[in-house]
C-alpha cells in the first residue's frame, strides 16, 4: 500500500522480491558520478547488508505506481566513537527528471522518522565529495561532516608470469 510522500508522489516499503530495483538505484547513483565502470560489485553490497532490519522504499508518481524514481534504504550502523547505534543512509536517489521538486527532502525526513522509531540518536551517510548538489541537500537539512574518507591507490607487485 502506497502512503502519500509529496502531493503527487507516493511511497512505500519495497519488497525482498524487488531488490533487483533497489539494485537499480545503487547503479544509477554510481553511474552518474563515475560514468563508464562495471559495478556488479553492488549486488554482493546488498547481498551483505539485506535484512528485515535495512527496508528500503520506492517513490513513484501517484499517477503511475509501477515507474520508481526514487529510492530509500536504511540500516543501523554503530557509531566508532560513542559506540551509540545510529541509523545510516546505505542509499538515498532521485532520478534526474524528478530531482528540485522536494523529492529528496521528503525521503530524509522518512529517515529521520525511522530513525527515532528505532531509537536512534543520529543519521549517517557517505557522500562523494564532487556530488555538490546531494552535499548541499545534506548539508541544508543539517548533516555536517565528522570524518573524512582518504584513498591511495598503490602499485601491485607484477607476477612473474606466475598464475
Amino acid at each position: 500500500m502506497s502512503e502519500v510522500l509529496l502531493p503527487g508522489f507516493g511511497f512505500r516499503l519495497g519488497a525482498g522480491s524487488e531488490r533487483y530495483i533497489l539494485l537499480q538505484f545503487m547503479q544509477y547513483t554510481f553511474e552518474e558520478l563515475y560514468p563508464g565502470n562495471n559495478y556488479h560489485h553492488l549486488q554482493e553490497i546488498i547481498d551483505q547488508y539485506w535484512s528485515d532490519q535495512t527496508p528500503f522504499w520506492l517513490v513513484s508518481p501517484q499517477s503511475d505506481n509501477q515507474h520508481f524514481v526514487g529510492c530509500l534504504w536504511l540500516g543501523t550502523a554503530i557509531d566508532q566513537v560513542t559506540g551509540e547505534a545510529y541509523t545510516h543512509l546505505f542509499v538515498v536517489y532521485v532520478t534526474p527528471k524528478y530531482r528540485r521538486q522536494g523529492l529528496g527532502t521528503a525521503l530524509l525526513r522518512r529517515a529521520e522518522q525511522w530513525a527515532v522509531q528505532q531509537g536512534n540518536p543520529q543519521i549517517g551517510l557517505q557522500v562523494f565529495a564532487h556530488a555538490q548538489a546531494a552535499r548541499s541537500l545534506y548539508e541544508k537539512l543539517g548533516y555536517a561532516p565528522r570524518a573524512l574518507l582518504l584513498m591511495k591507490s598503490v602499485k601491485q607487485p607484477e607476477r612473474d608470469g606466475m598464475l
